[in-house]
């Protein structure tokens, strides 16, 4: 199983600065920095876009593994499966 920084994930607009501090960082989380549509070569919106999914992935990962436990009679087994692929991809073992 691969490891990754444990949420909280948070984003922050840079506004096109690049003197970003430490201190500007969102309080006990790690922190994601964008600069949405200076320059970087997206069209504006998709870099925080990007970012905000990102920044939801320990979410959505442990979302899936509740999801994942689940052995409950009746309950479809393709959602059970997609979980657990994402999840594995997630983890890289897939």
């Amino acid at each position: 199983m691969s490891k990754h920084t444990p949420g909280p994930w948070a984003t922050q607009e840079t506004f096109g600065r690049s003197d970003i501090a430490d201190h500007e960082c969102i309080p006990d989380a790690f922190t994601i920095f964008t600069d949405d549509g200076h320059g970087n070569g997206l069209p504006i919106g998709y870099t925080t876009a990007n970012a905000r999914l990102i920044a939801a992935a320990p979410d959505l990962l442990a979302a899936l593994k509740l999801i994942a436990d689940l052995e409950l009679s009746g309950v479809n087994k393709a959602i059970l499966n997609t979980a657990r692929a994402a999840i594995a991809k997630a983890e890289g073992a897939s």
